[in-house]
């Protein structure tokens, strides 16, 4: 194929608003449409190349698998093995554990499928995975494997043939993104069969070239258009928008329009700048190492705030990629002319052996340390022995708030009327019903065990909750709809609805990157006291159970700076933990007046001081504020003692 500096142009175009987004600026809080972007190329690319060897009767598995180890391969190992390294000396061992699987994942080209599997609520912060972004990479190798198969298979049967293949496949791709978004997000985003549609728009324009098509002011139009969409999507897409689906059509239509303009299109020859031909060419390179670098980053500091850090980020990750571009990717690339014939500077048996050896130092190291637990050992002591707690406290907690059964996840309408009456206890007199999302089951867990003799109905689900900023999941609105349906069939057996629900959903900001610019949401608030008063009218009393603070970065992954239980107690007493303050105060003043009674769970946490730790000086928490068993019995006791209505509540029950 003609080489096309407006395309490696275009990778500048995809890989600058990824890099940007991921350190934090908040006006391109759409540069994941990047990604998206890259898809378009690949698509486009890769058909072009086997279909040209195609017709020229010299397509080989074997050459085409082996140009993509070239191209792909050194790279990715280098950033798995200087990660783990890395991360090996500075990670808490929960973190270095889950790490070691994901490098695993990605050498395997499956890592997509990996973090698929763990994606959901009770799934680690994404700013500490540094192999998180190699999700996409195990999309585009997934689409290597099974789509130059495709093609010669179909090719006997006509370039027609083959676009209708296209055309079916990226139809029932985008249906299917745009239907599973309510209910599986998470799949969506993560697995390939969503994301063929993506593809197709450049493996469209390969099948069906229209090279001498078109003038050159619609051309140069199209050029502009297509810029202009891709550059929308990144400043006024946000984590809310439905996405991919539908919404993924802008950038890469925009994506398609610019490879069809050619280079002949007005902001194509734009394009070709050599700063941009520049980025672009070591795209992948800066694609690889400049997650790696934020998320350490952001674990030994901070997400970066001020402009100086951004700038001295991008700076180093720019410098980095052109040294792993020049000093591992161009050797295995290169070529040289031998008796009039171009070969590789690397010899395909010294690839495959240099990547062999690569890859089984990889393999051993990631053994070694998952098998070691994340190197727990190299803790001190007293460390290893809270981490160990820590551990089997996560266990624990999950079985007892019945996590996957009635405390829900994704399930259908159906589903969830089914497993309420599953779940509910055997005599449903006198019922003491618990209601929320994860926070609440933790207080159900421990109402079950302090009030053996009562019945306690559990009515919870995963990051569902009332007064919530962003829209609300399909999956919640079924989960609200049938919990209330249940609530108001019962209400005649059901003397009190306690209610509780994660500060997070009332909050502005993410509190896992920076808890001081976190603001109270007023609307928030009403929508909550409107929606607890609901039930209340229907003659049930409620209990809102208030937010407790959050302890960020979470227990398991601060473990890993610091050397002491003291140190640790030193590390969160700098926190600024005033956003959950004024939100308690805020919650106080909106149920001052209102049927619902509200009870406080900071001033029980916080008093005087927040604390992580319960009183034989384990842990309270097992992450950023989900109890541990322990933990959960000791707040009960104290909201108990704090609050007189919860206890005169349980005032008959022995704590």
């Amino acid at each position: 194929m003609q080489y096309r500096a407006d395309i490696d142009g275009l990778r500048a175009i995809a890989v600058l608003p990824i890099v940007l987004f991921h350190l934090g600026v908040t006006s391109l809080s759409g540069g994941f449409v990047g990604v998206d972007v890259f898809f378009v190329i690949s698509g486009y690319l890769i058909t072009s190349l086997v279909l040209n060897d195609i017709d020229a009767g010299r397509f080989s598995f074997k050459a085409f698998y082996m140009k993509r180890i070239r191209r792909l391969g050194p790279a990715l190992l280098v950033t798995l093995l200087a990660t783990l390294l890395v991360g090996i000396f500075i990670l808490s061992p929960s973190l270095l554990e889950a790490l070691a699987e994901s490098s695993l994942a990605a050498l395997l080209s499956v890592s997509n499928i990996l973090f698929w599997s763990e994606a959901g609520y009770f799934d680690a912060d994404a700013i500490y995975k540094p192999m998180l972004h190699t999700w996409s990479l195990g999309v585009e190798e997934q689409f290597y494997v099974v789509w130059p198969v495709l093609l010669l298979l179909v090719s006997h049967f006509g370039r027609k043939a083959l676009g209708a293949l296209l055309l079916a496949l990226s139809v029932a791709s985008l249906i299917a993104s745009e239907m599973m978004l309510n209910t599986a997000p998470e799949t969506v985003f993560f697995l390939a069969p969503f994301r063929i549609f993506e593809f197709a728009f450049g493996a469209g324009l390969a099948l069906f070239p229209v090279r001498n098509t078109g003038t050159s002011f619609l051309r140069s139009s199209a050029s502009v258009t297509g810029l202009i969409a891709i550059l929308a999507s990144a400043f006024l897409y946000t984590k809310e928008t439905r996405f991919p689906g539908i919404a993924a059509l802008v950038p890469c239509v925009g994506a398609a329009l610019i490879i069809w303009a050619g280079p002949a299109g007005w902001m194509n020859k734009r394009l070709t700048l050599a700063p941009l031909v520049y980025i672009g060419r070591i795209s992948y390179s800066l694609y690889l190492v400049h997650w790696p670098v934020v998320v350490y980053y952001a674990y030994l500091y901070q997400m970066p705030e001020n402009p100086t850090e951004v700038i001295g980020l991008i700076v180093f990750v720019l410098a980095l990629a052109s040294v792993m571009y020049f000093a591992v990717e161009q050797p295995f690339r290169k070529k040289r002319q031998v008796a009039a014939k171009a070969t590789f500077r690397v010899g395909n048996r010294a690839v495959v052996f240099s990547l062999i050896a690569a890859s089984a130092t990889l393999v051993s190291t990631a053994v070694f340390v998952d098998q070691k637990d994340g190197l727990q050992d190299w803790l001190p002591s007293e460390m290893i022995a809270f981490d160990e707690t820590l551990r089997l406290e996560k266990k624990a907690r999950r079985k007892a708030i019945r996590q996957g059964t009635c405390h829900f996840t994704d399930m259908s309408r159906q589903e969830y009327a089914d497993a309420l009456d599953a779940c509910a206890p055997e005599a449903l007199d006198n019922l003491i019903v618990v209601y929320g999302d994860s926070h609440a089951a933790g207080i159900w867990s421990a109402l079950s065990r302090g009030l053996p003799d009562r019945n306690v109905m559990q009515i919870t689900a995963a990051g569902c909750s009332y007064g919530g900023l962003k829209k609300t999941s399909k999956k919640c609105t079924d989960f609200a709809e049938i919990a209330s349906k249940w609530i108001i069939d019962h209400a005649d057996n059901i003397e009190v609805v306690v209610y509780s629900q994660r500060a997070k959903s009332l909050l502005n900001g993410a509190p896992e990157e920076n808890l001081t610019t976190l603001t109270v949401a007023s609307g928030a608030l009403e929508n909550v006291r409107k929606s607890l008063e609901a039930i209340q009218n229907t003659g049930t009393s409620v209990i809102y159970w208030g937010p407790r603070p959050e302890f960020h970065p979470a227990l398991g992954i601060a473990l890993g700076t610091v050397q002491s239980i003291e140190h640790l107690k030193a590390r969160y007493a700098l926190l600024d933990m005033n956003a959950f303050l004024e939100l308690d105060t805020a919650l106080k003043a909106e149920f001052k007046d209102s049927p619902v009674t509200y009870i406080s769970s900071y001033d029980v946490i916080c008093a005087p001081t927040c604390t992580f730790l319960s009183e034989d000086g384990g842990p309270l928490i097992v992450d950023y504020g989900h109890w541990t068993t322990t933990g959960g019995d000791e707040v009960l006791r104290a909201m108990r003692k704090e609050h007189s209505v919860l206890g005169e509540l349980l005032n008959q029950q022995k704590m």
